[in-house]
């Protein structure tokens, strides 16, 4: 993982810390990747209405992050009996700083 994934990970905390919560699947919005780290640290991208930041662990998809018009949206291997998706709602504004700064930090 690269250097400005890793400044876009903090800023993205930064910005979501204190407002995710457990949203109904069926509600949580569409999908779209935009962009993906493996184990490695190499970085690709699409083109896409949302953005997505993919993590791998041994070569094997691990994590997805979407920051979509106004959320973040994690879709991850959940424990047994976990349902729905982590969610953090976001000023229109802060999402679109942070798609555009995830578009930047993946080349």
């Amino acid at each position: 993982m690269n250097d400005a994934v890793q400044n876009w990970l903090g800023r993205l905390d930064d910005a979501t810390r204190a407002s995710w919560h457990t949203a109904p699947a069926a509600t949580a919005g569409g999908a779209g990747l935009a962009g993906r780290v493996d184990t490695a640290g190499s970085i690709g991208t699409t083109r896409s209405t949302t953005q997505a930041l993919r993590l791998l662990r041994d070569g094997r998809l691990h994590t997805t992050l979407y920051v979509d018009a106004d959320a973040v949206r994690l879709d991850a291997a959940a424990p047994a009996g976990a349902s729905g998706v982590p969610r953090a709602p976001l000023p229109a504004a802060t999402a679109a700083a942070l798609a555009a700064a995830l578009e930047q930090a993946t080349p």
